[in-house]
């Protein structure tokens, strides 16, 4: 997994990210709209929502929030294996069961990464990037295993 000083930096990194999940889970969100468009159609609730009015919809709002809400607590658990193994496997469980494949989830950890980096500007150091994409690899991992485990 991590070591203390990589799970500090995702930890200090995301303090900056976490007290507005829902504008910065709203922010994510977007970026992944904007660089894989195709997979907004992947959301019945949401679906065919003009772009431009994504941010102001409450049904995008609530899921980008959820989803953050959900990264909250894998960087809360990083110092229990066992509970963040149990959180992903049933993360990739559910998205199983909406069809959802491992490149999607890829393809979201670009566009999450991107979105990291533009947020936090000076304090995105290569030990950040680094450390968050050890985190991220991990956590997609997982919930690639959880995907096939249904």
């Amino acid at each position: 997994m991590l070591n203390s000083s990589e799970e500090k930096t995702v930890q200090d990194t995301w303090a900056l990210i976490s007290p507005d999940l829902k504008k910065n889970g709203v922010g994510v969100f977007l970026r992944f709209f904007t660089d894989y468009p195709i997979y907004q159609k992947s959301f019945r609730s949401f679906a065919n929502v003009p772009f431009d009015d994504l941010p102001q919809n409450k049904r995008f709002q609530a899921h980008a929030f959820t989803v953050m809400n959900a990264i909250d607590g894998m960087v809360n658990n990083l110092d229990d294996p066992e509970m963040l193994d149990e959180m992903l496997l049933r993360t990739g469980i559910n998205h199983g069961k909406r069809k959802l494949t491992g490149e999607a989830f890829e393809e979201f950890q670009l566009s999450f990464m991107g979105y990291l980096e533009s947020t936090l500007k000076e304090k995105w150091s290569p030990e950040t990037k680094s450390a968050w994409e050890l985190v991220v690899t991990l956590i997609i991992q997982k919930i690639k295993e959880g995907l096939q485990a249904d």
